[in-house]
């Protein structure tokens, strides 16, 4: 499976302390991303072998544009999911959406206590139980009707602030009862704006015990296998805090990811050092082969950084 993963737009709505496209942070340094610059080629779409789409930002559900994008990738019937931070996704937009063709939504939410969201956003006590009001509407529309949500998922930024087996077991427990599909956890990174607006939800040593009993638990209980993260994903967190080196030669992008930002396709948003081309590009399988084997032995150089878990599947195993 190999997903396109679109950023749709820079703008947000919500106040992430670590997020460079908080709203509080955003800068108009951001390029304006044009329509065709969203809309890739079928040809190239079928020589990337692309099976599924993910709109993604910012927060996609603000593009002007997601009408046209939407409609555009619904028409060569490749499914079509978003990564949203919940805030508009009240029932009439899930199902306006879903009519237009986005069949899979996934939540990005970092604890389930207000308390606790204090310490990751500026966002407001109303805005947070709006957020958790959407996504329990979401997740009854998920178990009544199918053909609405088919896939219902929730992303979890890991900080010192939720690094730890109670926060971890309630955002589990929570998905289990609410008809949510899948959890995805990845570790909080800094690109300049964790350091500067809140660099003490930063992982370090001191969530090393966390992890430990995270991964003890999560290995003496029955998860379905597809429910969240493989359990090495945590002992891979501790090697990462710890000063370990990640393996470069197991990055999945290749086979896994394409991610179109600024209209440029790109393996991941960080490497810079393979680039697919222009969006309007149309590619054979002759040059998407050299590309890869140039990503391939690039891969030797690169430096891996806690950023790298973001894209990787969710079964990805690092060690």
């Amino acid at each position: 499976m190999t997903e396109l993963i679109i950023d749709i737009c820079y703008e947000c709505n919500s106040s992430c302390f670590y997020c460079q496209w908080n709203k509080d942070n955003y800068e108009s340094k951001f390029k304006e991303i044009h329509l065709p610059d969203l809309l890739i080629p079928p040809e190239s779409l079928r020589a990337l072998n692309i099976d599924s789409i993910v709109l993604s930002g910012g927060e996609p559900t603000l593009s002007k544009y997601i009408r046209e994008v939407v409609k555009y990738y619904n028409q060569l019937e490749l499914p079509i999911r978003i990564i949203s931070n919940g805030i508009l996704l009240n029932r009439n937009k899930i199902k306006l959406f879903s009519k237009l063709g986005i069949k899979e939504f996934v939540f990005s939410l970092d604890t389930l206590s207000f308390e606790n969201n204090k310490r990751h956003s500026s966002n407001q006590s109303k805005l947070f139980k709006k957020i958790l009001e959407n996504l329990k509407n979401a997740s009854i529309i998920r178990r009544d009707s199918p053909s609405t949500i088919s896939f219902l998922g929730l992303n979890v930024v890991l900080t010192s602030m939720n690094c730890n087996w109670y926060e971890i077991e309630n955002i589990i427990s929570y998905s289990q009862n609410n008809t949510i599909d899948q959890v995805k956890f990845q570790p909080v990174f800094d690109d300049g704006y964790l350091s500067y607006n809140a660099p003490m939800l930063n992982l370090t040593k001191k969530n090393l015990k966390d992890l430990d009993k995270i991964y003890l638990n999560f290995r003496s209980k029955k998860y379905n296998s597809n429910l969240t993260n493989n359990i090495e994903f945590w002992r891979d967190l501790e090697n990462l805090i710890e000063g370990k080196a990640l393996v470069p030669n197991k990055c999945a992008l290749r086979s896994n990811t394409v991610l179109l930002h600024e209209g440029l396709l790109k393996f991941c948003f960080w490497c810079q050092h393979t680039i697919y081309g222009k969006s309007s590009t149309v590619f054979d399988h002759k040059l998407i082969n050299t590309i890869h084997e140039e990503f391939t032995k690039n891969l030797e150089s690169c430096v891996v950084k806690p950023y790298c878990f973001c894209l990787q599947p969710i079964n990805h195993k690092w060690s």
